[in-house]
């Protein structure tokens, strides 16, 4: 289903969903998962740094995003690890980096989600106009209400 609508005269709403039937089998894996999060002043060597140490303590990276906001850079990582490793020590071992607030906690395998078969919806929606203040929490109040998640913004 594409649908589009005018919101106002300077706004435009764009949207594109569609029903799908998603179905998957658990898996279990020897490693545990983190996500690590970190943000610092930009300069170059960042992304190296914390992957160099990552790398040493046996870790693999399996996502990533990563943003510039002003003059700072965020990082945010989905980690699998040695079922040794800890949030703590992770943690430790990354606060040698010199300048990052670094953030480290638990997740599951991302691979092991429900057995049973769910009907959901997938799409995009795009919004351009003129930025409004309080635009973006009126627009993420309307996809909460109807209970849609957002994957990226």
């Amino acid at each position: 289903m594409f649908s589009t609508f005018a919101a106002s005269a300077s706004r435009r709403v764009v949207s594109n969903w569609t029903k799908q039937k998603v179905s998957s089998v658990r898996q279990f894996s020897s490693q545990q998962f983190f996500i690590v999060n970190s943000v610092g002043l930009d300069r170059p060597g960042i992304v190296s740094d914390m992957t160099g140490v990552m790398d040493k303590a046996g870790c693999n990276i399996g996502e990533s995003r990563a943003v510039k906001l002003g003059n700072h850079f965020s990082v945010m990582m989905l980690v699998s690890a040695p079922k040794e490793e800890t949030t703590s020590s992770l943690t430790e071992q990354l606060k040698v980096i010199d300048g990052l607030t670094i953030t480290t906690f638990e997740t599951s395998d991302p691979r092991a989600i429900e057995v049973n078969p769910q009907t959901g919806w997938s799409g995009q929606f795009k919004l351009s106009g003129a930025d409004n203040p309080g635009i973006v929490y009126k627009v993420t109040s309307v996809l909460s209400k109807n209970r849609l998640s957002i994957e990226s913004l």
